[in-house]
């Protein structure tokens, strides 16, 4: 552009929206900002993603965070329906479990049965044994 752009240069629909790579975000359509993001996760008519693969997923993701220790958590998946179970050491991890999990495709309900250990407490079984 001039140094001293005209007048009809200056007006608002014709500024140069170009980032400073040179791309014009505005006309990107397949970029995750456009608006067909919003199709994110939808598959083809009739299909389904296995609960293997969503448990699969998951348990990667728990793996993969830093910030959990996912050694005693169980992860189990029904028909989209996932389920975590066992202990962690503080709510923030069994918060952020519970966002890992509700982040996979496909998952349709989390319940978050992890619970909070609290120290000097021996780890009890699920039927309190």
């Amino acid at each position: 552009m001039p140094e001293n752009p005209s007048l009809f240069q200056q007006l608002p629909w014709r500024k140069d929206t170009r980032n400073e790579a040179g791309n014009r975000p505005d006309l990107d359509f397949g970029s995750s900002a456009s608006p067909a993001a919003r199709h994110r996760g939808k598959g083809p008519k009739g299909y389904e993603r296995p609960d293997a693969r969503i448990h699969e997923e998951i348990c990667e993701r728990l793996a993969e965070d830093g910030d959990i220790d996912a050694s005693r958590i169980e992860v189990s998946v029904s028909g989209g329906e996932v389920r975590l179970s066992g202990f962690v050491d503080t709510p923030r991890e069994k918060h952020l479990a519970e966002r890992r999990a509700e982040a996979v495709l496909a998952v349709r309900h989390v319940r978050n049965d992890i619970r909070i250990m609290v120290p000097g407490e021996p780890i009890a079984t699920e039927t309190g044994h």
